[in-house]
């Protein structure tokens, strides 16, 4: 019996030191992790309870990966590995996964695209002209046709009309033409505003692209420093590819943000309002029974006392 004890308490130790739990973890990432396209993606796991016959292996959609990074060992029982992935949009969706025995962690990949480019180019016109403004702009994942428009605007700051592709000012001197989009996946965007007829007074306005993405919202400006020549010539094209710096955060998504705060903060005083309102009349119901109850019971004391 005792040696059976002993067999027992080896057989123990022997597995806490050789068949060590493992926990396994991929650091800084869970869940759906956005990457910038053509960005290096480094995913590091740690595993907790490894022993020197373990290893590591990866996969994208459970395609096994080849990783030329080493395993390295942090503490007596921790490793670490880091994964270095080249992002590309045909890993929209996928799952990058590291494993070591039964043990898994994965992420899903949300690669992205905001490439813009930084030249303008302006061309010279004509009195008359019919000029169409070019903006080529780069984004994946597809962004709602509705969350960019061209708006126009007097130099007062007046918007007189906000067009999305495909609409015109009721003038029809101003015409958002239909988005062409190319790319597999689609990625390249160009969006144009045809001006009939230029005149001195379209160079004076402020013309801008809105642009919503990926939940941000910003403001492109349009400059042009463009004027009216006499040419035989016909109609010309002011190709205006817009700079990234000319990136500006929309002041009405700012607004917008200002005033969901202030609402939000209404609701929450008028919800105490109610609460406090009713706590008072709850608490002067409560008074007033208690007293009743009160004059309920002297009453019935001094009937007693005179019955006696």
């Amino acid at each position: 019996m005792r040696l059976f004890s002993i067999y027992s308490i080896v057989l123990v130790i022997l597995k806490s030191k050789f068949c060590k739990s493992l926990e396994l973890e991929m650091l800084n990432f869970w869940g759906d992790v956005e990457f910038q396209e053509g960005s290096v993606a480094r995913v590091t796991c740690q595993i907790s309870g490894f022993n020197q016959e373990d290893r590591l292996t990866w996969s994208l959609a459970g395609v096994e990966l080849s990783n030329n990074n080493s395993l390295v060992e942090s503490e007596s029982d921790s490793a670490e590995q880091t994964m270095d992935l080249m992002i590309d949009l045909s890993m929209d969706g996928k799952t990058l996964t590291c494993s070591c025995r039964s043990e898994t962690d994965s992420i899903t990949i949300k690669p992205f695209l905001s490439d813009f480019p930084k030249s303008v180019y302006y061309g010279d016109i004509k009195r008359g002209d019919n000029v169409t403004f070019k903006a080529g702009l780069r984004m994946y994942p597809p962004p709602d046709e509705d969350d960019i428009y061209w708006e126009i605007s007097t130099p007062t700051g007046i918007i007189e009309s906000s067009l999305v592709p495909g609409q015109n000012n009721m003038y029809h001197t101003y015409r958002a033409l239909e988005t062409l989009r190319s790319g597999d996946p689609i990625t390249d965007y160009l969006y144009r505003l045809s001006i009939e007829s230029i005149t001195e007074k379209d160079l004076e306005k402020t013309i801008k692209l809105h642009v919503k993405h990926r939940g941000s919202s910003f403001s492109i400006p349009v400059e042009f420093n463009a004027h009216l020549q006499v040419s035989d010539d016909g109609d010309v094209s002011i190709i205006a590819t817009l700079p990234t710096t000319a990136f500006t955060e929309s002041p009405k998504t700012a607004t917008m943000e200002w005033g969901l705060l202030i609402l939000l903060i209404i609701l929450t005083a008028a919800i105490a309002l109610l609460i406090l309102y009713w706590y008072r009349r709850r608490s002067k119901k409560h008074a007033e029974r208690s007293s009743k109850t009160r004059e309920y019971k002297k009453v019935n004391q001094t009937e007693e006392n005179q019955i006696q």
